[in-house]
This record gives structure tokens, sequence and C-alpha cells, in this order.
């Protein structure tokens, strides 16, 4: 059997740049990403792999690194750091 485990997760080129404005590691990262999408921290856990704790854990670090409280007010934080959208 041959396990590989990424340290560093490909990252898209907006996710580095969020990811420089609040100063968060590539985990804290791959936390807040999907919960842009929508995601619910039960689902992000789960499809990372960890505890709901462990992600909590990693929310909580983020909230404090970004001043917010609350999921809502993280994602409307972070959405207008990203550039806009012609349609």
């Amino acid at each position: 059997a041959l396990i590989i485990n990424r340290q560093t997760p490909d990252v898209p080129a907006i996710g580095l740049a969020i990811a420089n404005a609040f100063q968060l590691t590539p985990r804290e990262l791959s936390v807040l990403m999907p919960m842009l999408d929508g995601k619910t921290i039960e689902v992000i856990a789960d499809d990372l792999g960890i505890g709901l704790s462990t992600a909590k854990t990693h929310l909580n670090k983020i909230f404090r690194k970004t001043d917010t409280s609350r999921q809502a007010d993280l994602v409307q934080k972070v959405v207008r750091l990203l550039p806009p959208v012609r349609t």
C-alpha cells in the first residue's frame, strides 16, 4: 500500500490572496474555502477527514484572524476581498 499525504494542498490564486490577507495557515484555508461555496462546518470536517471539534478549532482561529465571530460575517468579509466578476 502506498499512502501519500500532501502537506501543501493545491490552492487557487484567490485562496493564496485570502491566506496572505489574513495570515491563514494552509489548514485554516482548507476549512475556509469550502465555506465560501456554502458548505457547513460539519460537511467540511467530513470532507477533510477531521473531527468536527478540530474543524471548529480551525474556524475559531480564522474568526480571530479576520476579526469576525460568525460564519456569515466571515464569508461576507472574505467575499469583499474578491475581485468583481463581469456577467
